[in-house]
């Protein structure tokens, strides 16, 4: 089992109704917005009679604040549920379509495109309030894409010979003659990229011809993703490996130890996100650091990655988008959606303090959900402790607890119900509140 460092993040907290002190700071991390979606009527839906959880398969956001979200949730009619903002996450409105989504593309507020689990392409001039028929492909849709300012697009699908292209008029096949469940799709101006299984090609629109593309592999490719012709970038099961040329020259940058990858995106050729079957979150600010010295056919790589924390690390991430370095969008499975933002806060207060001064402890934490309050020189008859969440929400309340009812002045939080992430604990006084962050692993 890999081990899944955590760290301090500066989180948003609204404390009110008490003068106390404290002193603002900012972060980025990465937060659930799950919370802030409205209610649906099933918990599970039934596809070919197995069940899935309410999840969702794809995202796409046109700026920091606007953006849509595909869903395997349901209405009370059996439409699919896909989900939109224009608040950055903080409020939903529902829209729907007959059948589940693996692919969403948007152009701007108004105008996109999706394909369905039935190989449908949908068309939409009203922002997915409606979505119109525009095309079919036989097979389900897995992936689409469009290079930037082009009405042309592509689209890969499930166990097909084909390739397909989207224009205004409809929707026209590319034979390849290679069947094939192809996963992942990237277009430039000069080349479209895609992949499946152990194959990878590109698609030549100058020269319409689909080319074959020769590279290592530890097991099937997943997901591909170019910022321009020459930079580009290619996930599998244990590794992700970036473009030099064409044919072979694909360094590995990263292995992930036989952990598939899901998903990449990159907002230019140096800033790359990348998430895993297991529930990493993978960036590099480098991510174009590496090369090849056909001379000595030497690979090297000074790529260097992290793993970013966040409140669903164990839950499998499908689709990752980035608008801005500070915004970012990631969904997968069992209603996991999060943001990624610029978290406004305030650094705790009332540690245990020097020269006999009144404090808390928190300890163990990093914890497993179980944690103990220390309380030191206050002669005070009750005490009562709430936990919220990176919104300032209460998910826990422990009311009213005089100081005889502790245990030598010790109070005991069980928070092993809730997810993995960094909680705040509200310490309300008589006249003080105390902010405490802890941890959960």
């Amino acid at each position: 089992m890999k081990h899944k460092s955590l760290k301090l993040q500066a989180i948003f907290l609204l404390l009110a109704l008490c003068p106390i002190s404290y002193t603002h700071s900012q972060q980025s991390g990465w937060i659930d917005l799950f919370g802030n979606f409205p209610d649906t009527p099933t918990d599970t839906v039934y596809i070919g009679g197995e069940p899935y959880y309410n999840s969702f398969t794809d995202l796409f956001f046109i700026n920091d604040d606007e953006g849509w979200v595909t869903s395997l949730q349901q209405n009370e009619n059996q439409e699919f549920l896909i989900f939109h903002t224009q608040d950055g996450g903080q409020t939903w409105e529902i829209q729907k379509h007959w059948d589940y989504c693996h692919a969403i593309w948007m152009f701007d507020s108004e105008n996109g495109y999706l394909g369905d689990h039935n190989g449908f392409i949908m068309v939409t001039n009203d922002g997915g309030d409606t979505w119109a028929y525009h095309g079919a492909t036989g097979s389900p849709v897995t992936d689409i894409s469009f290079a930037p300012g082009s009405d042309t697009g592509y689209v890969t699908t499930d166990e097909s010979y084909y390739i397909w292209q989207i224009t205004p008029a409809g929707v026209n096949q590319i034979d390849i003659g290679h069947l094939n469940y192809w996963s992942g799709i990237s277009a430039t101006d000069e080349a479209v990229w895609f992949c499946g299984g152990i194959q990878v090609f590109y698609w030549d629109p100058g020269q319409q011809s689909i080319i074959p593309e020769f590279v290592n592999h530890c097991g099937y490719f997943g997901p591909v993703f170019f910022i321009d012709k020459d930079h580009g970038w290619i996930g599998n099961l244990c590794e992700i490996r970036g473009f030099v040329d064409y044919d072979y020259y694909w360094p590995e940058i990263h292995s992930t130890d036989e952990d598939a990858i899901t998903c990449l995106h990159a907002i230019d050729t140096n800033r790359l996100w990348a998430t895993t079957f297991d529930g990493m979150i993978l960036h590099t600010t480098n991510a174009w650091d590496y090369g090849y010295i056909p001379e000595t056919n030497y690979y090297w790589s000074n790529v260097v990655w992290e793993e970013q924390p966040h409140p669903k690390s164990n839950e499998l991430l499908g689709a990752i988008m980035f608008t801005s370095q500070n915004c970012g969008y990631a969904c997968g499975n069992n209603n996991t959606i999060l943001k990624y933002t610029v978290i406004s806060g305030l650094e705790e207060q009332g540690g245990m303090e020097a020269g006999g001064q009144g404090g808390v402890e928190v300890f163990p934490n990093p914890g497993r959900g179980i944690y103990s309050l220390q309380f030191s020189n206050y002669n005070l008859q009750s005490v009562r402790v709430e936990i919220v969440d990176l919104y300032g929400k209460a998910v826990t309340i422990n009311n009213n607890r005089t100081i005889e009812q502790l245990n030598d002045s010790a109070l005991e939080i069980d928070i092993t119900n809730l997810p993995s992430g960094i909680y705040i604990i509200r310490i309300h006084l008589v006249n003080q509140i105390i902010v405490k962050k802890i941890i959960k692993l």
